[in-house]
């Protein structure tokens, strides 16, 4: 986006070419039979084994050994065909980066969904990771078609926020997902009667002239928490406290997020399930800055009402007015209208049929021969995807593969739909046509086309701005 004053460019990027956007490069995976035999069937676990890494791209081959393999994601894991995590030996790095993800777009048959969520992040100068399509063997066996992402650790901070140089990091602060059962979120609501509200953040990159707690965090909750309070009490006086919001986060920033989770229909970040995201406290400005992450569930396909992901007002939209730092924000009517100006701003740029139709086109030209290769693989876990919800257990045991430690913490979405979710689990274990899943309707209700969910989602937001344009 050119209007920096609208999208401030909130990033100084290392420049590198680990995302490689005119070819689809190889990792070629090497590891003892056994180790990886044990991941894949102990998929709930978390196990790491040593591995070898080839990358192969159309200018040649670099060779690293004692990386480390395991299985990554939370639900993810659950599909079978499986997401991995990849670490590099200390001192290797491969384009500037150290640990990466490797998504298997399991629940997305277009493989481009999350890809596009990244892409307006970045287009919209917002740090995140990047992403880009990778082929993954191991040990010579075809695994398949999958999506390269950034770890986000104390070297992705300095790659991000300082051009890959050496950089006193602040704080990165990570929302782990909910604990429903005993009614904890990570919705940022401030609780100094009980500091287990909190275990549901942890700090992933540490400052190294601040402590590893969480009490920058605790902060910026109870000042979240006072502002609701002194609205209340001020509610002709709202923008006046527009200064005091710019000193303890990017604001800007941080709408230019919601304004996107509100765009891609995102149902599992922090607007519709309160996970998904970091805080992290920048060090030059001591602001927090909102990052973030996973965008597998975007764009019209998940478990959620489809019809409310389509919506045109963002005041409408499941969480944007209840979540503490949202519901503080917007009562400000200076940063309603910024959020009003990125939103239309976003669906002019992005979201009209004549800009994104044929990027769509050209992806899916592009990945057209992977998807179809990937999709008649054999996947290197037997049975069916979330097999507990066919009366299988994990592995074939007898184990709940809902109630381990990778799906306890999991919570429904605000607009979860029972029937949605059902139709989600007989979709994610078939197979369709690509042209169906790119054009629609593909007659699942946990799947819009990509192009369809384009063109319902700008068409109504267009409407409800040409009826009532921001002030």
């Amino acid at each position: 986006m050119t209007n920096t004053d609208l999208f401030p460019i909130g990033l100084d990027r290392l420049q590198s070419q680990l995302h490689r956007f005119n070819e689809i490069p190889t990792f070629h995976i090497t590891a003892k039979i056994e180790d990886v035999n044990n991941i894949h069937e102990k998929y709930t676990d978390d196990i790491k084994v040593p591995c070898n890494l080839t990358y192969i791209t159309s200018d040649g081959l670099k060779l690293f050994s004692n990386a480390s393999l395991s299985i990554g994601g939370r639900s993810s894991r659950h599909f079978t065909k499986l997401p991995y995590n990849i670490a590099l030996n200390h001192g290797d790095r491969l384009e500037g980066y150290r640990k990466f993800k490797l998504r298997s777009c399991a629940s997305d048959p277009s493989y481009m969904r999350e890809r596009l969520a990244y892409d307006m992040l970045y287009a919209t100068h917002r740090p995140a990771s990047r992403a880009s399509h990778v082929r993954i063997y191991i040990n010579d066996k075809a695994i398949g078609l999958f999506l390269l992402t950034e770890k986000y650790d104390d070297r992705w901070l300095r790659n991000e926020y300082n051009h890959g140089e050496i950089y006193d990091s602040g704080n990165l602060y990570r929302a782990k997902g909910a604990l429903p059962k005993s009614n904890i979120f990570a919705d940022l609501s401030y609780h100094p009667e009980n500091t287990s509200f909190y275990d549901i953040y942890t700090v992933e990159g540490q400052a190294k002239h601040e402590n590893s707690t969480l009490d920058a965090l605790v902060s910026f909750t109870k000042f979240i928490n006072d502002q609701l309070q002194w609205q209340l009490q001020n509610p002709n006086e709202l923008d006046t406290s527009v200064d005091v919001w710019e000193t303890q986060m990017n604001v800007k920033g941080f709408l230019t997020n919601m304004a996107l989770e509100f765009m891609l229909g995102s149902w599992d970040g922090y607007l519709e399930n309160t996970q998904n995201f970091y805080l992290y406290k920048e060090p030059t400005t001591q602001m927090m800055d909102w990052i973030g992450w996973d965008y597998d569930y975007v764009l019209g396909s998940g478990t959620v009402k489809m019809e409310r992901m389509l919506i045109g007002n963002y005041s409408d939209f499941s969480g944007m007015l209840t979540r503490p730092l949202t519901k503080a924000l917007l009562a400000i009517p200076t940063f309603q209208d910024l959020m009003d100006a990125q939103v239309d701003a976003i669906n002019q740029a992005f979201f009209m049929p004549r800009s994104v139709f044929p990027i769509i086109d050209a992806w899916a030209e592009f990945l057209k021969h992977d998807i179809e290769w990937d999709q008649n693989l054999k996947p290197v876990r037997q049975g069916k995807s979330f097999s507990a919800m066919f009366g299988q257990g994990a592995n074939g045991k007898g184990v709940d593969s809902l109630t381990t430690k990778h799906q306890t913490g999991m919570s429904f979405p605000l607009d979860f739909d029972m029937g949605t979710a059902a139709d989600f689990l007989f979709r994610i274990n078939s197979k369709l046509p690509l042209n169906l899943v790119m054009n629609g309707p593909t007659k699942h209700a946990s799947l819009l086309g990509l192009k369809e969910y384009f063109l319902k989602k700008s068409d109504n937001v267009k409407h409800y701005y040409d009826t009532i344009p921001p002030q």
